[in-house]
C-alpha cells in the first residue's frame, strides 16, 4: 500500500483515506493536539505508511516547502483526477 495511492486513488484492496479529515489531522499534529501515533493509527497506516508521513513531514512542513493548504488543494486535486498521481508526487516532493 501507498499512503498517496490511498489518499487519491486507492486500489480495490486499499482503504480509502478521506483527503478532508487526513488534512485535519495534520493540523491537529500540528498544533501539538495529536501525535505522529494518532495520526497514524487513526488511518490504518502500515509501518511503511507511517515512516514515510514522519520523514516527509519532516522535510517538506517542517521546513516550510509545503503548508497544510497546499496539500490539501493537491491532494484534492489528484483525488479528482485534475492532477495526475506523477503530479502529486512532483507537487508534494515525494
Amino acid at each position: 500500500m501507498s499512503l498517496l495511492t490511498r489518499l487519491i486513488a486507492p486500489t480495490s484492496t486499499e482503504e480509502r483515506i478521506p483527503i478532508h479529515a487526513f488534512s485535519a489531522a495534520i493540523g491537529e499534529f500540528q498544533r501539538g493536539a495529536v501525535t505522529a501515533a494518532q495520526v497514524k493509527g487513526t488511518f490504518n497506516m502500515t509501518t511503511q505508511e507511517g515512516d514515510d508521513l514522519v520523514a516527509w513531514y519532516t522535510a517538506e512542513v517542517l521546513s516550510g516547502n509545503i503548508d497544510r493548504i497546499m496539500l490539501h488543494d493537491v491532494l484534492m486535486l489528484g483525488e479528482t483526477g485534475h492532477y495526475t498521481l506523477a503530479q502529486v508526487k512532483a507537487r508534494l516532493n515525494l
